[in-house]
């Protein structure tokens, strides 16, 4: 039993050591999934590089699972007014308080279709970045910065995209219509 419990804890020191602060690293710089598998120079199983990225988004918050937004105020925006609005809004609370509240964990889900159309008209590189999210929950919340922000306006005028932004600052929420 000692062996074990030695041997697990010399792997996640290896670990840490040789890859894990280097995952952190590159969440944290908007890397996609593919691309930290790609850049790592030790060879890390992808089931536990998918974990520790995972657990990166969380730890800074660059994916929040749930959200109470119940006392929300709800504000609509028409297509055209969308980028300053958001821009106006960004400003105001800033980026570490502004999130995309998306439905894609259940579309993916259930309407593979739907979430392909979704992602239609962005680069590979963006898809591979959006689809690197795990989305385990129907409703997920992504930080509003880097790859995020410049892609979600596009998202939300699309026609069958379920999306809001929402401002936790100010305690506000964006409704496309």
């Amino acid at each position: 039993m000692e062996n074990k419990y030695f041997n697990e804890a010399l792997s996640d020191f290896m670990f840490d050591v040789a890859s894990g602060d280097s995952i952190k690293r590159m969440v944290e710089q908007d890397y996609s999934l593919n691309q930290v598998v790609r850049e790592l120079d030790f060879p890390t199983p992808r089931a536990r590089v998918e974990k520790e990225y995972y657990d990166a988004q969380l730890a800074y918050g660059k994916l929040i699972e749930k959200l109470d937004v119940d006392d929300y105020k709800v504000m609509t925006a028409a297509k055209s007014r969308l980028h300053s609005l958001l821009f106006e809004m960004i400003e105001k609370d800033g980026g570490e308080n502004s999130y995309l509240e998306c439905d894609f964990g259940y579309i993916r889900k259930n309407k593979p279709e739907q979430f392909d159309e979704l992602l239609s008209g962005f680069t590979e590189r963006e898809k591979e970045y959006i689809t690197s999210f795990p989305f385990k929950y129907n409703v997920n919340y992504l930080r509003l910065t880097g790859r995020v922000r410049e892609m979600a306006p596009y998202i939300a005028v699309k026609e069958k995209a379920n999306v809001r932004f929402v401002f936790t600052k100010s305690r506000r929420i964006i409704r496309v219509c």
